[in-house]
């Protein structure tokens, strides 16, 4: 309890009562420290509603709008909405492991590094094979990136809330 005194001081004196709180307080506080696995679950799937709407927003984790499609793609695919066509990548984007140090989240679509990173003409990008050579069905050689995976400012933002939230649950 603090107390202020006539001649201008204030003392502070902590009661047995209160340091078996503050112990109390702190032992609850080393426990969730010790147990994040529903902290990273919940992290986890922030980031992956983020993740997906992207395809909504049509715009990386850095803001930048995605390119738009080729001709030739828009008329290949009767569309011209970047990285939607069959729907097969979106719902590929899941969460692959969750644990008390972090989370993965990815598709195992084997395109998605093309559409993540990009394919220059006639090259690669990593180990991955090209996508599409020259000339096959007509498919241009080259594929900008539209980046889908990653985190935003907000999102790092986001998730260091829900680590606060999660601290102050009682």
């Amino acid at each position: 309890m603090a107390i202020i005194d006539g001649e201008g001081s204030i003392h502070l004196r902590i009661s047995a009562d209160d340091l078996k709180k503050a112990s109390r307080k702190l032992r609850q506080l080393l426990h969730k420290v010790q147990d994040l696995d529903a902290y990273m679950e919940d992290a986890a799937q922030y980031m992956l509603q983020s993740t997906r709407h992207r395809f909504d927003t049509k715009r990386a984790p850095g803001g930048e709008r995605w390119p738009g499609l080729s001709e030739i793609t828009k008329e290949l695919k009767l569309s011209d909405e970047p990285l939607i066509d069959t729907g097969r990548l979106f719902e590929s984007i899941q969460i692959s492991k969750v644990d008390r140090d972090g989370f993965t989240i990815g598709s195992n679509v084997e395109y998605a590094a093309y559409m993540q990173y990009g394919v220059a003409p006639g090259k690669a990008k990593g180990s991955y094979p090209h996508p599409f050579e020259p000339g096959v069905r007509g498919r241009p050689t080259e594929i900008p990136a539209r980046p889908f995976l990653g985190f935003t400012d907000y999102n790092l933002r986001r998730i260091r809330e829900l680590l606060v939230e999660h601290m102050m649950e009682d």
